[in-house]
């Protein structure tokens, strides 16, 4: 967090018992809207493992309203638990009251349910399979436009980042966002990227504009585009 210095960690609990460490994460020459919270940190980190459901968030700060808004996408979150130093064990509609959320929009397919967004696998371009199938997993029920992106190190190693969208928009997090906090989280050097390749449909948005001006924050590797 180089820009506010407030140091924020968290853990997400899966149902399948593995904790998903998460912190806040902040971008020097970029915008603050691009910021990691910690608890979306922690989620997107399980997300891409796979995870099913959160049961538990344990947070070392209390939930700011932007994490709070963005837990209440996540599947069976009127169940999640959160663990703060000083009180255990609450519900996230304690945090919440007369929310708004999926359901308040006609919603039934939340954050963390399995997607498909039909996208097929064309290319022999093993970077850019990794974007598409960010993309093709994407959660984007509001703008129907869903995105993602894959980065190849020079080590060799690949990942890929998913689009997580939020009922309120604002507490939406970018594929972009999500690729470099698991490179973050998995000890992978964003210093050391060789390509990014960013595939989107760009139905109602676009988010390319933004992951172009985050990667120039962290390196000077050109992003690499897909309009699916």
């Amino acid at each position: 967090t180089p820009i506010s210095e407030f140091h924020v960690g968290a853990i997400a609990i899966g149902e399948s018992g593995d904790f998903y460490f998460g912190a806040n994460q902040e971008f020097q020459g970029s915008s603050m809207a691009q910021t990691i919270h910690a608890e979306q940190s922690a989620i997107s980190h399980a997300w891409l493992r796979n995870e099913s459901r959160i049961t538990d968030i344990v947070v070392n700060y209390t939930p700011c309203g932007h994490c709070r808004q963005f837990m209440n996408e996540l599947y069976q979150a009127e169940d999640l638990k959160i663990h703060l130093p000083h009180s255990q064990n609450n519900p996230l509609p304690q945090y919440l009251p007369d929310s708004f959320g999926p359901k308040a929009l006609g919603v039934d397919l939340l954050l963390l349910n399995k997607e498909e967004q039909g996208f097929t696998l064309t290319t022999e371009d093993e970077v850019a399979n990794k974007a598409i199938l960010g993309a093709n997993r994407a959660h984007s029920p509001y703008s129907k436009s869903p995105h993602g992106v894959g980065i190849l190190f020079k080590n060799g190693e690949m990942i890929c980042g998913r689009y997580a969208e939020n009922a309120a928009f604002n507490p939406s997090l970018p594929a972009m966002q999500t690729a470099i906090n698991f490179a973050y989280l998995n000890q992978l050097d964003v210093s050391k990227i060789e390509r990014v390749v960013f595939a989107e449909k760009p139905l109602r948005l676009s988010h390319r504009k933004m992951a172009e001006q985050l990667l120039k924050s962290l390196c000077k590797v050109k992003m690499e585009y897909i309009s699916l």
